[in-house]
């Protein structure tokens, strides 16, 4: 089976690119104001609160739902560097600081089999420090 297409192109052989603007313009349309920054305008600090606790609660579920995993004991004999790393930004995301991160990783790598090296443990809690926002954690819990 083979698959063509027809492009249209102007006389210089590059084909026609138009923009939003430019084709409302032709067409006598007006465009829609953009609403950038609508929520943060309409947000009410009841919301926020409710938003926060959420993310708690997220955080919280994660960190259950691997000690669950954890205490099953299967997981971490295969794959246990990424499940280092996971556990990291679970731990970052309940806003554990970094003593405890180190100190809740190392604890997890002696678990594993075979156990984590030091370096195995350090590059997961580096690695889980530079996720940041990425994992969608508020950068108020991410100190």
């Amino acid at each position: 089976m083979r698959v063509m297409f027809w492009t249209q192109r102007a006389a210089n052989g590059l084909p026609y690119v138009y923009t939003l603007e430019s084709l409302a313009g032709f067409l006598g349309i007006e465009l829609p104001e953009l609403r950038r920054g609508r929520r943060a305008q309409e947000s009410l600090p009841e919301a926020s609160a409710r938003g926060l606790r959420g993310w708690q609660a997220l955080w919280q579920h994660r960190f259950d739902d691997f000690q669950i995993l954890r205490k099953s004991g299967q997981v971490f004999y295969k794959g246990a560097k990424p499940s280092g790393y996971i556990y990291g930004v679970i731990l970052r995301g309940n806003g554990m600081k970094e003593n405890v991160v180190r100190q809740e990783l190392t604890k997890m790598g002696c678990e594993c089999s075979p156990p984590l090296t030091a370096n195995q443990i350090d590059g997961a809690i580096e690695q889980s420090s530079k996720t940041g926002n990425r994992f969608g954690i508020p950068l108020s819990q991410t100190t």
